[in-house]
């Protein structure tokens, strides 16, 4: 008796764990990393020019726009860029600005991946500063598109902090 009790509390037990881990699998969920989303490089943002370092998220086109014209740079004797244009009914926006440091480069490639996760959106940036070293001002920064949500966005890895 006992151990038909034993082997009755065994297959509840893996039957447990084997619907949560379908569950997982259809939310499409694939546990603790989370499922990768794609991610875009908004090229346009080249002209912007962040000056203190910080990470930012844009949901709704008045924030993007706002931001855009707080801190766009117009090339000398060129009208100033309007923003880049985004469908934010179907995108946001999320900005990794490294403030101005010593540099070669403006547009950098630090974002690894990008993942949903049950109750967040993660991303992920990896050092970028190998190579080569310049004694000239800039100010790095990524900016991508990815899939509109209301999950929160947070940061792993290098990022920029003041």
């Amino acid at each position: 008796m006992r151990i038909a009790m034993y082997h009755a509390k065994c297959a509840a037990l893996l039957l447990c764990m084997l619907l949560l881990t379908s569950c997982d699998l259809l939310s499409g969920q694939t546990g603790e990393k989370g499922e990768a989303l794609d991610f875009e490089n908004v090229e346009e943002a080249r002209y912007l020019n962040v000056q203190d370092a910080q990470t930012a998220v844009f949901r709704t086109e008045a924030e993007w726009d706002a931001f855009w014209n707080a801190h766009v740079d117009a090339q000398e004797g060129a009208d100033t860029p309007p923003p880049p244009q985004i469908n934010f009914d179907e995108h946001m926006v999320i900005g990794l600005f490294w403030g101005t440091i010593s540099g070669c480069r403006g547009d950098v490639d630090a974002i690894q991946d990008v993942r949903s996760r049950r109750s967040e959106i993660v991303v992920r940036a990896e050092d970028w500063t190998s190579g080569a070293t310049c004694m000239a001002l800039a100010q790095p920064r990524q900016v991508v598109k990815i899939t509109q949500t209301d999950r929160p966005v947070t940061f792993s890895g290098e990022i920029p902090t003041n």
